[in-house]
């Protein structure tokens, strides 16, 4: 009974580790085109 509760957290918990991973992307990127190399 355990495995559906897990499998809803770890479907519900998956954009939440998308969206953290496009951030550091965009953050990486963003840092690397930056003149001034300020990290957010």
């Amino acid at each position: 009974m355990d495995m559906p509760i897990l499998f809803i957290c770890y479907v519900d918990c998956m954009p939440v580790f998308f969206a953290l991973a496009v951030l550091s992307f965009l953050a990486a990127r963003f840092t690397e085109y930056n003149s001034e190399g300020i990290a957010l």
